[in-house]
C-alpha cells in the first residue's frame, strides 16, 4: 500500500506504530479475494429527496455510508422476497394453492 502526499511516496510500513499491528493475514487475503469476485454493477435510481435523507440520516447512526446501507436494504429486502416466495410456492403447490388459501403474490 503506497500514498502520496506533497509529491513524495510513502509506505504505509514507514508509519509509526505499524509494527505493533496485529492482523490476521488469512482473514485479509479471504476478504481481498471475496471483494475481488464479486462484482457490482453501477446503476442510477431515481428516489424522492425525503427518502435519501432519511437514508443518510440512518447511514450516520450506523457509521456506514448510505450506499452502502441502501444497497444493504435492498439486498436483505430481496432475500426476505425470496424466502416468503419459496413458502408460497411450497405450500402453494407451485400454483394458486388450495381453495386460494395461499397465492404466489408478495404484497
Amino acid at each position: 500500500m503506497c500514498f502520496t502526499i506533497r509529491g513524495s511516496a510513502n509506505y504505509i510500513k514507514n508509519e509509526k506504530g505499524y509494527g505493533k499491528v496485529k492482523f490476521n493475514a488469512k482473514a485479509v487475503k479471504d476478504a481481498y479475494s471475496k471483494a475481488k469476485t464479486k462484482k457490482k454493477h453501477p446503476t442510477s435510481v431515481n428516489l424522492p429527496e425525503e427518502v435519501i435523507t432519511e437514508l443518510k440520516a440512518l447511514a450516520l447512526e450506523r457509521d456506514v455510508p448510505y450506499q452502502t446501507l441502501m444497497r444493504r436494504l435492498i439486498t436483505d429486502g430481496l432475500a426476505k422476497l425470496r424466502k416468503r416466495r419459496r413458502f408460497h410456492l411450497f405450500y402453494a403447490g407451485g400454483s394458486g394453492g388450495t381453495n386460494g388459501q395461499f397465492s404466489n403474490r408478495t404484497g
